[in-house]
Parts: C-alpha cells; sequence; structure tokens
C-alpha cells in the first residue's frame, strides 16, 4: 500500500514539475505543496525525513544526504535526490570532475559528492550570499569539504563587478531581470578563469543552471570545454531569458553532440550534450 501511494505522490512530483499543460500554472503548485503543513509526511512516501526549521526552511534526510533547504526547495531536492534530475543521461561515476554553476544550496553537489567522492572533485559555483552560505553548511554537513569545492562567485563571458537581482524564491536569483527592485553586487568571473586557477585539467560533467545567463556561462567556457576530452554537459534553458537555439547553436560550435533534450517543462528544457573519447 505504502509502495503504491509512493508511485502516486512521485507521479503527482513529475506532473507538477514537468507536464506541459501545467507549466504555467506549476511554480504556484509548487510553492502550494513546498509550504504545505502536510508537506513533511507526503514527503515520507519518498523515503525523505523532513523537518520544518522555523518559517523558512527545511532540514531533509534521505539515503546518506543531510541538508537544510528553503521551504521553496522541497520539489526541486525531490527531483534531483530521487528523480535523478541532471543525470538523465549520463551517471556520475567515481574519479569524475563535476563542476555545477548555479549550485544554489548544494542538493546536486551534495549527491555529486557522494557519487564521486573516491578519487573525485565537484566545484560548487553559488553567487547569492545566503544560498551560499547554506551551501557551506551543508557540505560541512555531509563531511564533504575534502571533495566539494565552493565558490562564490557568478559565473559569465568576462571577470567583473555585476548585479545579481533577488527574486522571492532562492532558486530564482539572477543577473538578466533588472526589472526586480533588490540587487545584491557579487563577483562574475569566467569559467575558464576558474578552472585554471583550480589547475583543473579537464571537467567529466558541467551542470549550468543560471537563470537565463546560459549563452555568457558558455561563452566564458570555451578553453575549458575544448580541454575537457570526455565532457557531458546538462544545461538547463530558461525560455523567455535567453535564446534557445543561440544556446543550442554555441554548444555545437563547441565540438559537442546534442544527446538529448528534455522538453517535459516547455519554459526549462535542459539539453544534454557530451564530447566522448569513444
Amino acid at each position: 500500500m505504502r509502495g503504491e501511494a509512493s508511485n502516486m505522490l512521485e507521479s503527482l512530483a513529475k506532473i507538477l514539475f514537468s507536464h506541459p499543460f501545467v507549466s504555467k500554472i506549476g511554480c504556484k503548485l509548487e510553492k502550494l505543496f513546498n509550504s504545505c503543513i502536510l508537506a513533511p509526511f507526503i514527503a515520507s512516501f519518498f523515503g525523505i525525513k523532513l523537518m520544518p526549521v522555523g518559517k523558512e526552511f527545511y532540514f531533509l534526510e534521505c539515503f546518506r544526504y543531510k541538508l537544510l533547504i528553503p521551504k521553496d526547495s522541497l520539489l526541486l531536492a525531490i527531483k534531483i535526490l530521487k528523480q535523478n534530475a541532471y543525470e538523465e543521461v549520463y551517471r556520475l561515476r567515481g574519479g569524475d570532475v563535476v563542476v555545477d554553476v548555479g549550485a544554489h544550496v548544494g542538493i546536486f553537489s551534495i549527491k555529486a559528492g557522494f557519487e564521486v567522492r573516491e578519487r573525485g572533485i565537484v566545484v560548487a559555483i553559488e553567487p547569492e550570499p545566503r544560498n551560499y552560505v547554506l551551501l557551506k553548511y551543508n557540505v560541512k554537513l555531509n563531511d564533504l569539504e575534502s571533495v566539494v569545492m565552493t565558490i562564490n562567485k557568478a559565473c559569465g563571458s568576462c571577470h567583473a563587478k555585476t548585479k545579481l537581482y533577488l527574486a522571492s524564491s532562492s532558486r530564482s536569483h539572477s543577473i538578466n531581470r533588472p526589472y526586480l527592485q533588490k540587487y545584491v553586487e557579487v563577483e562574475l568571473d569566467t569559467l575558464d578563469n576558474i578552472t585554471e586557477s583550480l589547475r583543473l585539467k579537464g571537467v567529466n560533467f558541467l551542470k549550468i543552471d543560471v537563470e537565463g545567463n546560459e549563452l555568457e556561462v558558455i561563452r566564458g567556457a570555451r578553453e575549458t570545454i575544448k580541454r575537457s576530452q570526455d565532457l557531458k554537459l546538462a544545461v538547463e534553458v530558461h525560455i523567455g531569458q535567453v535564446n534557445f537555439k543561440d544556446v543550442y547553436k554555441n554548444i555545437l560550435t563547441l565540438g559537442l553532440h546534442i544527446k538529448y533534450i528534455n522538453k517535459e517543462l516547455s519554459n526549462r528544457p535542459v539539453i544534454y550534450a557530451e564530447k566522448s573519447l569513444y
């Protein structure tokens, strides 16, 4: 009975995230679910222990993962931890070098850290100060300080100071939303500069989720992609903030092959591409 309920709830979560008919109202449904008083009970059907921490946060335990997350990120956590978001096509391996651009509070970075921890490394890049504090906390909470390296920067096509506009959701802060009234000034850098400073010879898995700044991140990662001979890429494209065709074409010009495009969420398709040794 519990298994049937779990399958039903997992199907509901997939609908909330991905069904094209509800994509326009998905954010409202997601917000309602995340703050629902029954959220801890519902999460338990996914094998997730959830405890409210104040008005803004949940303490989450799932498998070996422990995370302090904003309440607005509960469904995202379920999607990453239970439905393998960003790993639909490629699975991480022990020893992989993973770069997480737009790491938020570290949900994907923590999962990746456990998967590559034998000989690998995760570079988690997050510009927003509050998210970054939680990112560092979650890395320490999971004893992954020797595996997950955190960097408090935004990524783009140059090195500069820039405004990061703050949204009501912790997941939606963006360089490309000047209509938002609040902002913080953050350091902007290229992925090429970051990987060179870390002396990374190559990257095996590059995840990009940057709320409309995808094209600039890719432009600033040309050398990194060029020297990464066995590279897998997952880019979430935020339609309305960046042109999908421009992102697609830029990926191709870098010698990557498009493997799959997840279009289930019509306004945030994910492009999977690779440059493989085989």
